[in-house]
C-alpha cells in the first residue's frame, strides 16, 4: 500500500499541497490548512485469476481544504478548478505506473463549508482505484 499512497502524495506535493494527517481539521489555523489534503482509502477487495498478479480494488477519498476568497462563489469556483486539475493529474499519470495501477475512475466530488464559515471549504474527491501486486515478495 505504500507505493499506492506514495503515488497520490507525490503528485499532490508536486502541485503545492501539504498533507494534513488530521482529517477532521480540528482547531488548526486556516493559513496552515489552506491547500492541504487528507487522503484515506477503504480496505481493498482482493481478486486473483490463475497466475495473474493479485488485483486490489479500493475507494480513495481525498479531502482538499481551501481558505476562502472574497465571495463564496469565487471560493467554490477556484477550489473546484484546483481539485479538477488534480483529478486530471491522477488520471494522466497512473499509466506511468503499469506494474501498480490498472485504473483510476472518479466517482464523485462534493463540497462543504468548514466550521460554519462558508468561505473556508473542503472538497471531497472520491475515486475507485484498481491496482496490482506481483506474485513475488518484495
Amino acid at each position: 500500500m505504500v507505493e499506492f499512497r506514495d503515488y497520490f502524495d507525490n503528485l499532490l506535493a508536486k502541485n503545492g499541497y501539504k498533507e494534513n494527517k488530521d482529517g477532521f481539521y480540528n482547531g488548526q489555523p486556516n493559513t496552515k490548512l489552506d491547500n492541504s489534503y487528507f487522503l484515506s482509502y477503504d480496505f481493498p477487495t482482493i481478486a486473483r485469476t490463475g497466475n495473474q498478479p493479485i488485483e486490489y480494488t479500493t475507494t480513495v477519498t481525498i479531502d482538499f481544504f481551501f481558505k476562502g476568497f472574497k465571495t463564496v462563489q469565487e471560493t467554490q469556483d477556484k477550489s473546484f478548478d484546483k481539485v479538477n486539475f488534480m483529478l486530471l493529474e491522477f488520471l494522466d499519470n497512473f499509466w506511468k505506473k503499469p506494474n501498480c495501477f490498472r485504473s483510476i475512475d472518479p466517482s464523485s466530488m462534493s463540497i462543504r463549508s468548514l466550521d460554519n464559515n462558508d468561505r473556508n471549504i473542503v472538497i471531497t474527491l472520491e475515486m475507485t482505484a484498481v491496482f496490482n501486486r506481483s506474485l513475488t515478495k518484495e
